[in-house]
Formats: structure tokens, sequence, C-alpha cells
């Protein structure tokens, strides 16, 4: 029996559960990039991906998985590892130094 090729429709519903089945990386692809003097927080990450996940039809990965995530992802895409260091509202709070969300 012969395999008929993939309508348009059906390769953009394989790819999108592709990309959803590695959401974090490809929003931290999508959605952060490099950027001398910028930083951030873990918290501003985790909620920036908790809204593209919806708009991209997605179920977002569970907070805590996505924390355990992020360092080695950040290290392996942007090359920068986590700090303790980032300021936000008067405090030191852990994140990211020289990556900006676009």
């Amino acid at each position: 029996m012969a395999i008929s090729p993939l309508t348009d429709r059906q390769r953009e519903i394989v790819d999108s559960l592709l990309a959803e089945s590695d959401s974090l990386r490809f929003f931290l692809r999508e959605r952060v990039e490099r950027a001398e003097g910028a930083d951030l927080s873990v918290n501003e990450i985790v909620e920036a991906y908790a809204a593209f996940c919806p708009d991209m039809g997605w179920k977002a990965m569970p907070i805590t998985q996505v924390q355990d995530s992020l360092e080695g992802l950040m290290l392996e895409l942007f090359q920068v590892a986590k700090s303790h260091c980032v300021k936000r509202g008067g405090r030191s709070v852990r994140g990211f130094f020289g990556v900006t969300l676009k």
C-alpha cells in the first residue's frame, strides 16, 4: 500500500506538535536574544513563556519543569549562566545577564 504525502495542513500539525514537545527551547530561540548590558530574571522568562504557549495553541510545561530546564537551555543557546545577582525591585533575584526578550 502506497503512503500518500502529507497535506500542507497535516504538515503544519506535525510541525506544531514537534515544536510543542520542545516548547521551552522553541520559545527561547524565538523570543530571547543576546543583548549586551541587558538582563532577564527567571520569573520574567517564565511569565513570557507562559504567555507565549497559549498564543501558539500549546499547553505550557509545568513551572517546576521550566525552571529545571531553563539553566541548561540558556547556557546551550546563549552561553549565559544563571546568576543570583539580577536586580529587580531593589533586591537580587535569579536570572541571566546578557539577554533580553525580543
